[in-house]
């Protein structure tokens, strides 16, 4: 039997999260539905059984993501998808375009709530541990670029800081977030939330393709180390005010791209002439070790601290693999068919993807 579902969009407000009617059908919601059974999303159309026989978990579901290798979509008409994110609770997307937006969605299913509407060019977005702070204004004008949050539990949404000509790259943890911008030859900036403090970490730093950063250092990967150009992978201590980077890297030829920071290591992706590659590099080594040969180079990469799980834009063999970063064991393909661009985000039991394409949320068992 078909239903059809009346879709809700939670809007997050100064007095909480408020329902409103659904008035945009891109903004679709998959309820819950069982094992080999058919639904209507929200625009009337009809979308097929889930073909492995999983089911969106409503929050009593202890067994949530259900059974390995079930792969679940938890959302759907989110195409222009540029980032995401996983806390708790909730998957947060960041939509591109003119008229972006930012929206969330339970990890276990349910409504779409939009966090914040008519932002100029999302490029990427991550929940602090009591916000969600986004980048807007890093495409068509970017010397309007921002970082903005809002609270988890809705209210006003503030400017952390203008982000001066950058903000593609944004990495947060606890209540301090980072990312770069192009003032003063590039920097890379640290924002305290709580403190209101904001100033840069590095200056000098241009064509940063990747940043991170634990309560200890923080790292990234640059065009440019102070007035020595080339392809450089940088670390330095925090907290300290304004520190000067400890060490860097040439990588060479292979220019850095995505990197992550899973202590003790420094990962990065890089591509040669034939494939892509993921390196690996401990702290204040000199010598990076490839642990990971995607066919070419991935266009998101997270981590879970014991391994790297990343999307590959290979045609008809896109995935998102995972690499042990120990290397004990080769690496293994969680889903296939993710689509040109895929952007991931982990926790400790389960693997989330979006495809910008397709604009479909999905999850599956780690």
């Amino acid at each position: 039997m078909r239903q059809r579902i009346s879709v809700l969009i939670l809007v997050l407000t100064p007095l909480g999260v408020v329902g409103l009617p659904a008035c945009d059908a891109a903004l679709q919601v998959l309820s819950a539905q069982r094992a080999g059974a058919g639904s209507t999303d929200a625009a009337g159309a009809d979308t097929p059984p889930n073909p492995t026989g999983g089911r969106p978990a409503d929050a009593s579901d202890e067994a949530f993501p259900w059974k390995p290798g079930t792969v679940v979509t938890l959302a759907r008409g989110l195409v222009g998808a540029v980032d995401i994110d996983v806390d708790e609770s909730h998957v947060v997307v960041a939509v591109g375009g003119p008229s972006g937006r930012i929206v969330r969605i339970g990890k276990r299913g349910g409504p779409v709530e939009a966090v914040a509407m008519n932002q100029a060019d999302p490029t990427a977005v991550r929940f602090t541990s009591r916000a969600i702070v986004w980048t807007v204004g890093a495409g068509e004008v970017p010397d309007e670029a921002t970082v903005q949050r809002v609270p988890k539990q809705g209210g006003a949404i503030s400017v952390v800081a203008r982000a001066g000509g950058g903000g593609a790259n944004l990495a947060a943890h606890g209540e301090r977030v980072m990312w770069s911008d192009a003032q003063q030859g590039g920097r890379i900036m640290l924002a305290d939330l709580e403190t209101g403090r904001v100033a840069p970490i590095a200056e000098r730093q241009s064509g940063v393709s990747g940043l991170d950063f634990s309560p200890s250092r923080a790292a990234w990967s640059t065009g440019c180390f102070g007035t020595v150009c080339g392809a450089y992978v940088v670390s330095t201590a925090l907290p300290t005010p304004n520190p000067r980077p400890v060490w860097s890297v040439d990588t060479g030829a292979l220019t850095p791209g995505l990197l992550v920071l899973a202590e003790p290591w420094i990962v990065w992706g890089t591509s040669t002439t034939e494939t892509g590659r993921l390196l690996r590099l401990e702290a204040a080594a000199s010598t990076p070790t490839t642990f990971a040969v995607p066919p070419v180079l991935p266009t998101s990469m997270r981590t879970d601290g014991t391994s790297v799980y990343y999307a590959v834009p290979a045609g008809a063999e896109s995935a998102v693999t995972r690499a042990r970063l120990d290397g004990s064991e080769p690496a293994h393909v969680v889903t296939l068919d993710v689509g040109p661009t895929a952007f991931v985000a982990v926790d400790e039991r389960a693997v989330y993807w979006i495809s910008a394409e397709a604009g479909e949320l999905r999850v599956t068992s780690k």
